[in-house]
């Protein structure tokens, strides 16, 4: 009996023991975050993938890769799989240390080198890279990065900062000008005439005319349009202006007639100037210089913090004192913001004031980091009850990095934690699991990030900037079949349809294919009802074939 009763007992303890270890796994086979130090300077994110800049200045990035947006001369998605992060994930070749990284919507990545020389790589459409040429994919095969790759010619300037849209890109030079360059069907290139897109390099490539005398302190770009923060700290906004993005009151575009004086500044509100600015998805966010965050533009998932869905901005009486300040929470206030350039799901993030951090609008994959699937701020009072994001025990953020479906943030520890969609590897868990859609997610059992950085410094201090610029929804699969010689056709049929009732009805409807072939269909009403239709339509096929094929295992712009 004796003998029985031991036996009894030892089979008790063992599946005792083997319950505890299956309560520190979730359901998907994730596991508890294991502490380590991967030290980085700064994160950025573009729509599905993410890279950051280690400590000794190398550059690793990670998540989707299928047109070499990753810089590793492949198509093939990194992060995913186990043998895919710490050192199995490589740096990214440039040639040179780093000092500063961008990544736009459609996978261009651009990084300043430690020579304060601007190269990019990934899609290169439109003039994405910079170089005056396009049709081009860089980066997604083997001897095209490092040495290969072209410096963008500023003339006598060097970028300091660079922020990437859609299919537009733009750098704040060490003049303190602006020049973008890329597509300008709406003019967020912000230059003279009707310039569809802008190739020419060099000191003859002309900078935004800001206004007489006036300079740039940060620059962002959103979907279809760029605003610059001025020496003033007053803000100007250029570019697509369906929604009231630009925040002047209306819905005319501005930007193919130069910039100039006569462009009036973005009403913020009796006393109030700018001290950080981000382009969205068709909205824009200011942090002003009494701490308060002010949203205006397209409202559909509630990014603009008030409580519904209704679009602001586009009407004269909705800026300016007109337009309320986000509640962050009693006597908070915001030190640095980030947003999503999607159209579809956009969100916003706040670091505040007491170290923590905030995110709303929307958060179909746990993308705000609060444990459950449900959009913040298109309620009413649910900016009243908005919760913290548990980043962990003692775990303070110092910079953001919004993509498409995922939040990445670098902590003071100089370590990264990334939360939300993570089925292309842009969380970097080594597994493709998301994270953020169950409080369980969060915390202490969210992982850093594993970049296997440099060893810890007690110097260390992470690049934090309060403009993010900060980044297409897509579904490809792990198997890609691609060509390096694109045969394109750009009949550029630009489709929109806005119909415009000042009622709850909105239907915002983006249709992307990563061909890249793109659709792009919003709805919007708001009476007195005006009907304006824009219609775009571009491919880009590729032929000849190449297959990466996988066994499945974001801007924070600093102020010069």
């Amino acid at each position: 009996m004796r003998r029985l009763a031991l036996a009894v007992f030892s089979v008790f303890i063992i599946l005792a023991c083997c319950v505890v270890a299956l309560r520190t796994q979730s359901l998907d086979g994730r596991v508890a975050a294991a502490p380590r130090l991967s030290p980085s300077l700064m994160v950025a994110a573009g729509p599905s993938s993410s890279c950051a800049i280690l400590t000794d200045g190398n550059l690793k990035c990670w998540g989707m890769n299928d047109v070499g947006n990753l810089g590793l001369g492949n198509t093939s998605n990194m992060g995913d799989g186990s043998s895919e992060v710490g050192t199995g994930l490589p740096t990214v070749d440039i040639g040179q240390t780093v000092k500063y990284v961008a990544s736009g919507m459609r996978h261009t990545t651009c990084a300043i080198r430690a020579d304060d020389k601007t190269v990019c790589w990934g899609n290169g459409y439109d003039y994405m890279l910079g170089t005056g040429v396009t049709s081009v994919y860089v980066g997604d095969e083997s001897g095209e990065m490092g040495s290969a790759l072209t410096p963008i010619d500023f003339g006598i300037y060097n970028a300091v900062s660079l922020a990437i849209g859609e299919l537009h890109a733009c750098a704040l030079l060490t003049s303190a000008e602006v020049k973008c360059w890329g597509t300008n069907t709406y003019g967020q290139l912000g230059v003279d005439g009707n310039v569809q897109t802008l190739a020419q390099m060099g000191s003859s490539w002309p900078s935004v005319n800001l206004g007489v005398g006036r300079t740039a302190l940060a620059i962002t770009t959103g979907y279809t349009h760029t605003c610059a923060l001025l020496d003033t700290h007053d803000v100007k906004c250029w570019g697509l202006n369906d929604y009231g993005q630009l925040g002047y009151g209306d819905t005319f575009n501005r930007g193919y007639a130069a910039l100039s004086s006569d462009m009036p500044t973005v009403n913020l509100g009796t006393g109030r100037t700018a001290q950080a600015i981000a382009a969205g998805g068709f909205f824009t966010c200011a942090l002003l210089d009494d701490g308060s965050v002010k949203c205006w533009g397209f409202n559909i998932r509630g990014q603009l913090g008030q409580n519904s869905i209704d679009t602001l901005g586009d009407d004269s009486n909705e800026m300016g004192d007109n337009l309320p300040a986000i509640f962050l929470g009693t006597d908070r206030t915001a030190t640095q913001i980030a947003v999503s350039k999607s159209g579809s799901i956009p969100f916003v993030c706040a670091i505040l004031d007491d170290n923590t951090l905030k995110c709303w609008g929307s958060n179909m994959a746990g993308q705000l980091g609060l444990g459950d699937t449900n959009n913040r701020g298109d309620d009413t009072d649910e900016m009243l009850t908005l919760g913290t994001v548990n980043l962990g025990t003692g775990q303070v953020p110092a910079q953001l990095a919004i993509g498409d479906k995922h939040t990445c943030v670098l902590l003071t520890s100089t370590n990264i934690k990334c939360f939300g969609e993570g089925d292309f590897g842009q969380l970097a868990n080594g597994t493709g699991a998301s994270y953020g859609s169950r409080s369980a997610d969060m915390g202490d059992a969210l992982p850093i990030v594993d970049l296997d950085g440099v060893s810890p410094t007690a110097t260390i201090t992470p690049t934090a900037s309060k403009t993010a610029t900060p980044n297409i929804t897509s579904t490809p699969s792990k198997t890609l079949t691609r060509s390096k010689t694109p045969t394109r056709s750009n009949t550029k049929t630009r489709t929109k349809t806005l119909t415009r009732s000042k009622t709850k009805t909105k239907t915002h409807t983006p249709t992307r294919s990563k061909t890249p072939t793109r659709s792009k269909t919003l709805t919007k009403s708001k009476t007195p009802t005006k009907t304006r239709t824009l219609t775009r339509s571009k491919t880009a096929t590729k032929t000849a074939t190449k297959t990466a094929t996988k066994t499945p295992v974001t801007t924070l712009t600093p102020t010069p």
